[in-house]
């Protein structure tokens, strides 16, 4: 992984936001600091990413950093996301948790983001976009469950 991402590269440069899971700071962000961990660390760091409480407001880079968490595992267990090879190799790394625990954690991430105390959910509101990124949460939430 020494070469830069063009993914991580682009999203670095300027501000990103777009509908897909990847395209965002938050998510951009995030990557970067899995990819520079050590791999035995980033199955905790995923989890803690994804471990959401049950009633305080969540800022969006919380709800950005689940969808590309969320988009990240079900790559790994094979399902076609955008990614370029940056990402391959974090998934082929084999430390990514793909196991039913984490995948539970991730799909109810989803659900909790979508919710009203979610400035996420807020922004795609007001962007007149939430139900395109409702269908991609959804998307994930089917892949994770169906393993």
């Amino acid at each position: 992984m020494g070469r830069p991402s063009p993914l991580l590269s682009r999203l670095e440069a300027v501000g990103a936001w777009g509908i897909g899971p990847f395209d965002n700071d938050g998510a951009g962000d995030a990557l970067a600091m899995l990819a520079h961990l050590p791999s035995p660390e980033r199955a905790d760091r995923i989890r803690d990413w994804l471990t959401l409480p049950d009633e305080d407001y969540l800022e969006v880079d919380t709800g950005q950093i689940v969808v590309a968490m969320a988009a990240l595992l079900a790559a790994a267990l094979g399902a076609s996301t955008e990614h370029d090879a940056y990402l391959a190799a974090l998934i082929a790394d084999g430390s990514l948790p793909t196991d039913a625990s984490t995948r539970q954690l991730a799909v109810a991430a989803l659900t909790r983001i979508a919710g009203d105390d979610s400035e996420w959910h807020e922004l795609w509101a007001d962007a007149g976009e939430l139900t395109a990124v409702l269908a991609v949460n959804e998307r994930l939430a089917e892949v994770l469950t169906a393993r």
